[in-house]
């Protein structure tokens, strides 16, 4: 006799929409995903600026090179803005 074969049951509710809210969500999940969408279409580049006019400190900005959004790079010098968040 064959052993009975195991199997997962999943059970969707596609009318409902879960909405998580927390510190980093203040506002929910949708503006944390348009963020995100915006930071990958937005191109740029890092410079490095002096801190203030007293602080000679030189910190890393980044500086639009394109004006829009564009889901595809314009040229190949720039950066979206996500990009030094993921691989700081």
């Amino acid at each position: 006799m064959d052993a009975p074969k195991s199997r997962l049951v999943l059970h969707f509710d596609l009318d409902k929409t879960i909405t998580m809210r927390g510190e980093i969500f203040e506002k929910g999940v949708e503006e944390a995903l348009v963020r995100n969408i915006v930071n990958t279409m937005a191109w740029g580049r890092i410079e490095q600026r002096q801190k203030d006019k007293k602080d000679k400190t030189l910190i890393n900005v980044w500086i639009s090179g394109y004006d829009g959004l564009s889901s595809e790079c314009p040229d190949e010098s720039l950066i979206n803005y996500k990009y030094p968040i993921d691989y700081s």
